[in-house]
């Protein structure tokens, strides 16, 4: 026996009850709740970060020399990998400096991490961002949080300057912010 469903006049639906066409229904708007609250989870938070930012200079005879800041940070979760951003700035050192390292401050001479020397044409001696993704294995960026946190960081430069061979800039911490979920995730 043919039914017609009696909202849609003259349709014909062989061999399906106006039951069929409510389970159907049924299953499509599962379907489409199941695919919203998936995509609620795109929007959501599901991942962790820190940072702690760090300064320091040094000042002679009265000016400023040199002046660094650097900021550590962190994520985990669904997101992961870790981040060294540095701004290292000195008109008078500029084109003098030939290598860059963060060390433990009480441990000068040992780099925890080389940092490149920006070229002559930059305003910076060096400035921007080393990035280590969960299989890299250069830059290693692991425990730079724990030691520029614990304020046991600074930045030693060498230069070819005689009468300051290598300079050690301490590096204070100015603001940190330990593991949290961001509240305008993306």
């Amino acid at each position: 026996m043919k039914r017609t469903d009696s909202h849609l006049p003259g349709l014909k639906l062989p061999g399906r009850t106006r039951g069929d066409w409510r389970g159907r229904k049924t299953l499509t708007l599962a379907i489409v709740a199941s695919s919203l609250a998936s995509c609620r989870l795109i929007t959501d938070c599901t991942y962790e970060t820190r940072y702690v930012r760090a300064s320091g200079s040094i000042i002679e005879n009265g000016s400023q020399l040199v002046s660094a800041d650097v900021t550590v940070g962190a994520n985990r979760g669904s997101l992961e990998w870790k981040n060294f951003d540095r701004s290292i700035d000195g008109s008078t050192l500029k084109g003098h400096v030939l290598a860059a390292r963060l060390v433990r401050s009480d441990q000068p001479g040992v780099s925890l991490l080389d940092i490149p020397v920006d070229p002559p044409t930059s305003p910076l001696i060096s400035g921007g961002s080393l990035i280590q993704r969960p299989a890299d294995t250069s830059p290693n960026l692991n425990g730079l949080y724990v030691i520029v946190a614990g304020g046991l960081a600074a930045i030693e430069l060498d230069t070819d300057i005689s009468s300051q061979p290598r300079l050690s800039i301490p590096l204070a911490v100015i603001d940190k912010k330990d593991w949290y979920r961001p509240s305008n995730c993306y």
